[in-house]
C-alpha cells in the first residue's frame, strides 16, 4: 500500500469496483472479496479504501446501470449492512485497544473505517445503521480525542465520529427500538463536554471544538424534547440532569478564545432558546424547562452582555477590526440596541466588520432570551 504511487491504487481500485457494478450477485461475490481484504490485517487500508469507493459508486443516485440491475446492486449491499457495520465496528475498537507500536497503523486504519462508515450512514437508513455498538464505538474515539484536546490523528477521527453520529442524529424520525440510544448519547455527551471544560488553560483545536458544538446542536435542536419525555419511558437510561449538560456547555462557550468558536459556540444556544420560546405552549415538558433553568439562562445573559459592552470587555473588543466605525456604546445596554438595528438593516452579515458581526449576534441573542419575561426584566435592571 505505501510502496505504490497513491494514484496507482487509486485506478486500480476504481477499475475493481467498475467490473463488480457489472458482476457482483450474478457471476461472483464481489463483496465478500472485499470484505476478506479488510479483515487481512496486511490488506486492510487497501481493502477499506476500496470498500469505501464500492460503497461509494455503488450508492450512486446517478449510477449508470439498468434500474433493474441498480436495484439489484443496491438491495445486495442493503442486506449487506449489518455484517459492514459489525465489521467496522470491530476495527475501531481493535484499532483504539493497539499497542502504542502499532499506533501509526491503527490511525490509518482507524481513518478509513471512519470515511466507510460515513459513506455508509449518509445513504443507510436509521433502523440498518444505529446499533449501540456502533454508536458506543463511535463515541469512545469522540472521548478519546476530548482526552487530546482534539489534537492530531486522534483529533481528526474524532471530527470523523461526530460528522457520523450526527449523520444519525440527523434523521429526525427514530424508530421506537432505537430512540433509547438517543438518551443513551446525550449522556455520553456530557462526559465529552466534561473533559473539555476540566482542563481550561488547554483548549481543544478549533476544528474538533466545531464539531463537538455541531452535535450538542443537533442534539439540542432535534432530540432534547424527545429525550427528557422518554427518560420516564426507559427507566434505565435514568434522569437525564440537563442542568449540568447547560452549565457545562455555558462553560465551554465562554472559554473560547477566538470570534470565530465564540460565536460558533452559540449556536446551541440558540437552538435551546429558540425551542422553549417558541414551541407550542400545549407542551408541558418544555413550558417547564424555562423555569426550572431561568437562573442560569440569566447567569448566561449577563455573561452575554458583558462581552458585548466595553465597560466588562474592552481588551475583546478593541482587537476586533472595525473598518465601518460605528459608534458604540461603552456603558448603556440600551444604546447597543440602537447599534442592532443599524445592523440589522445592513442586507449581507458578510457586509459587517468583525466587531459588528461580532456585537449584533450576541444581540440578536439576548433579544431571544428576552421573549422569557424573567430574563427581560433581569436585563433591564442593568440599565
Amino acid at each position: 500500500w505505501n510502496k505504490v504511487p497513491k494514484w496507482v491504487i487509486t485506478k486500480l481500485c476504481k477499475v475493481t469496483v467498475d467490473i463488480g457494478k457489472y458482476t457482483w450477485i450474478i457471476e461472483d461475490d464481489y463483496l465478500s472479496e472485499v470484505l476478506s481484504l479488510v479483515k487481512n490485517h496486511g490488506t486492510r487500508v487497501c481493502g477499506l479504501f476500496l470498500l469505501g469507493l464500492t460503497v461509494e459508486e455503488f450508492t450512486k443516485g446517478d449510477l449508470l446501470l439498468l434500474s433493474s440491475r441498480k436495484k439489484e446492486i443496491q438491495n445486495g449491499l442493503k442486506a449487506a449492512l449489518p455484517l459492514l457495520f459489525h465489521l467496522l465496528t470491530s476495527i475501531i475498537n481493535e484499532s483504539l485497544s493497539s499497542s502504542s507500536a502499532d499506533l501509526e497503523i491503527s490511525s490509518e486504519v482507524l481513518k478509513s473505517t471512519m470515511r466507510v462508515i460515513e459513506v455508509l450512514l449518509g445513504w443507510a437508513e436509521m433502523s440498518n445503521a444505529a446499533s449501540p455498538e456502533l454508536l458506543s464505538a463511535l463515541l469512545k474515539i469522540v472521548e478519546v480525542a476530548a482526552g487530546s484536546s482534539g489534537r492530531g490523528v486522534t483529533g481528526e477521527c474524532g471530527c470523523h465520529a461526530i460528522s457520523c453520529v450526527n449523520e444519525i442524529l440527523g434523521k429526525r424520525l427514530v424508530p421506537r427500538e432505537l430512540q433509547p440510544l438517543v438518551v443513551e448519547l446525550m449522556h455520553h455527551m456530557l462526559n465529552v463536554l466534561r473533559t473539555l471544560t476540566n482542563n481550561s488553560s488547554n483548549i481543544a483545536e478549533e476544528v474538533f471544538n466545531h464539531s463537538v458544538i455541531e452535535l450538542v446542536n443537533v442534539l439540542l435542536e432535534l432530540h432534547l424534547p424527545r429525550i427528557i419525555s422518554l427518560q420516564n419511558q426507559y427507566p434505565g437510561t435514568g434522569e437525564f440532569p440537563l442542568g449540568e449538560l447547560l452549565s457545562l456547555l455555558a462553560n465551554f462557550t465562554f472559554q473560547q478564545n477566538d470570534l470565530e468558536s465564540f460565536m460558533h459556540a452559540l449556536l446551541p444556544w440558540r437552538a435551546f432558546i429558540t425551542m422553549i420560546t417558541e414551541t407550542d405552549s400545549g407542551s408541558e415538558v418544555l413550558a417547564d424547562l424555562s423555569e426550572k433553568h431561568c437562573d442560569g439562562l440569566k447567569w448566561v445573559s449577563d455573561k452575554l452582555l458583558d462581552k458585548a459592552l466595553f465597560m466588562t470587555n474592552l481588551e475583546g473588543l478593541s482587537s476586533l477590526d472595525d473598518n465601518c466605525n460605528i459608534e458604540v456604546a461603552k456603558e448603556k445596554p440600551e444604546d447597543l440596541l440602537d447599534w442592532e438595528e443599524k445592523s440589522d438593516n445592513t442586507d449581507k452579515k458578510d457586509d459587517l466588520s468583525e466587531l459588528d458581526k461580532f456585537v449584533s449576534e450576541i444581540l440578536e441573542l439576548l433579544n431571544m432570551c428576552c421573549r422569557l419575561q424573567k430574563i427581560a426584566m433581569h436585563l433591564g435592571t442593568r440599565s
